[in-house]
């Protein structure tokens, strides 16, 4: 969804010229699951792990490991060209400060407006360090206090934020999206109940079509929520819908090809920033217009240039490190 959105918006912007305001921006909803996913799996992988500072630094070096070598390959890729060739970039030449900033996942408000990093698609990447930090500090409390701490934790950093400094770094992370990874917690909290609501078939499908037709009702008609309940909220039913029917996604063939897609989902996170726009101008000088063939053309070469970083660099960079202490 996040490659077919950034595809139309590529295609705007540099093939029709039309400031890229007219693009398929319900592909950022890609985001909102991404994120009650990241909630989901942090609590589901350390459910059950004593407390203490152990559990807390095991779990933090794991998740830098994860995230930062492959970020800042692409990060120091992206400098490169915005130097060498800035037409191209279409960004202006960073100065020290948003190097440093982008590299130490620090929110830095910029002349545009927006806490965008260097590489842009960073900027989901600063909410989820924030989210790290404060759920290993949870993990210095028992399961059942988890929850309730990081939502402490969000509701008191969002207080004196909506009362003033909203222009702030800090009040880049007092954002409703936080609460999308809270949801993710509690789905991950709520497993049993989800198992046994899968074993009743007929139960299953009636709450299958409960959630997905609030999903719905949400995402259709405008409520003027904050984006972490009025998306957020469907991502949360999109992602129980699919623990109900997981057991049937794994039966199909295609399960396989999906899976390993999924692997090399971070890869094509960061990757796919700079296929795509090459993608799209290449396209277009051959003709080929319309964002029909952008959106498959373009998700195609991202899924291979993403399979090839996945197994190439990632993997690698990643085994290399695990060697160190906490891995």
């Amino acid at each position: 969804m996040v490659v077919a959105s950034h595809a139309t918006h590529a295609y705007e912007l540099r093939v029709m010229n039309s400031g890229g305001a007219d693009y398929w921006y319900f592909g950022t909803f890609g985001v909102d699951i991404f994120f009650v996913i990241s909630g989901f799996v942090m609590y589901a992988t350390t459910e059950g792990q004593p407390k203490g500072r152990t559990t807390a630094r095991v779990f933090l070096w794991r998740r830098l490991i994860r995230i930062v070598p492959l970020y800042w390959l692409y990060t120091t890729l992206k400098i490169a060209i915005v130097f060498l060739a800035p037409a191209a970039s279409l960004k202006p030449t960073p100065d020290a400060w948003q190097i440093v900033s982008s590299y130490l996942f620090i929110p830095l408000l910029g002349t545009d407006g927006y806490f965008w990093p260097i590489l842009p698609v960073g900027w989901t990447l600063n909410f989820e360090m924030f989210f790290y930090c404060v759920f290993a500090l949870a993990l210095l409390l028992t399961d059942r206090l988890r929850i309730g701490f990081v939502i402490a934790v969000f509701l008191l950093w969002m207080i004196p934020i909506y009362s003033g400094g909203k222009g702030s770094s800090a009040a880049f992370y007092a954002d409703s999206l936080l609460f999308e990874f809270i949801a993710g917690m509690c789905i991950a909290r709520s497993r049993q109940f989800i198992s046994f609501v899968q074993q009743k078939e007929v139960v299953r499908h009636c709450v299958a079509l409960l959630l997905i037709s609030m999903a719905a009702g949400l995402l259709l008609i405008d409520f003027e929520l904050p984006r972490g309940f009025e998306w957020g909220l469907p991502a949360a039913a999109v992602v129980i819908v699919g623990l109900l029917y997981e057991g049937s996604i794994a039966s199909f063939r295609a399960s396989t090809i999906f899976s390993n897609l999924g692997d090399s989902s971070y890869s094509l996170y960061l990757s796919h920033t700079f296929v795509v726009p090459v993608t799209v101008i290449l396209l277009a000088k051959l003709g080929a217009l319309g964002w029909g063939v952008n959106i498959v053309v373009s998700t195609l070469l991202s899924v291979l240039v993403a399979e090839f970083s996945y197994r190439c660099v990632e993997i690698p960079s990643l085994t290399r490190l695990k060697r160190f202490a906490w891995a």
